[in-house]
């Protein structure tokens, strides 16, 4: 969880993706192949690239009773969504194979230069599990695709009807109501600018 919401993770993954040039299409230029200065003279930068991701397209959740976590992606075009949710994992797992196996690395240098410091039997012998279980979680990480998350259910690129934003229904029903209040406000505001016919009064 710490690793997918890094500002490092997600900065990397931002510009290896280009999601500078997704999220900010519209100041784009073609011409010059770098983006047009807002009216205040500021471009997009990476720290704003990552807070468009977080507020609008990433989110992940934890289930704390089962440890399952759920990793979300909207955006309008479905396939690239499912391909950055499964580049994501891909990523975290990659990240942290790397880490593992580089700490292991440095602890068995550290072990075996202990190793050639002693001459106790007993001692050895605890440094030799030591760097055997090392030598385990190297040949683990290197092994073992899905290091730090197994996907159960890998994304995929939803179905057209099954959108999450706009809904169609939804926007249908606002409108229908919106209507028909507009609809009765503009009746009553007629009726009241309609003028009056005076009633003539008749005498005795």
């Amino acid at each position: 969880m710490a690793t997918l919401t890094s500002r490092g993770f997600q900065a990397g993954l931002v510009e290896e993706l280009g999601l500078m040039r997704v999220f900010f299409e519209d100041r784009w230029d073609a011409e010059t192949g770098g983006f047009r200065p807002s009216w205040t003279g500021a471009v997009p930068t990476v720290d704003d690239a990552i807070k468009y991701l977080n507020d609008r397209v990433f989110s992940v959740s934890e289930d704390r009773k089962t440890g399952l976590l759920r990793l979300r992606i909207e955006w309008y075009d479905r396939k690239a969504a499912a391909d950055w949710a499964n580049e994501i994992v891909r990523r975290v797992n990659e990240s942290m194979r790397a880490q593992a196996s580089s700490a292991a690395k440095r602890s068995l240098e550290f072990l075996q230069t202990e190793l050639n410091r002693t001459t106790n039997l007993e001692v050895q012998r605890s440094i030799y599990s030591l760097m055997e279980a090392q030598v385990n979680r190297i040949m683990l990480a290197n092994v073992r695709e899905q290091y730090a998350f197994r996907v159960l259910d890998p994304a995929v690129a939803p179905a057209e009807r099954n959108s999450v934003r706009p809904r169609k229904a939804r926007i249908v029903l606002i409108g229908l109501m919106a209507g028909t209040v507009l609809g009765i406000a503009v009746t009553l505001l007629l009726d009241l600018m309609r003028p009056r016919r005076k009633v003539p009064s008749s005498g005795p």
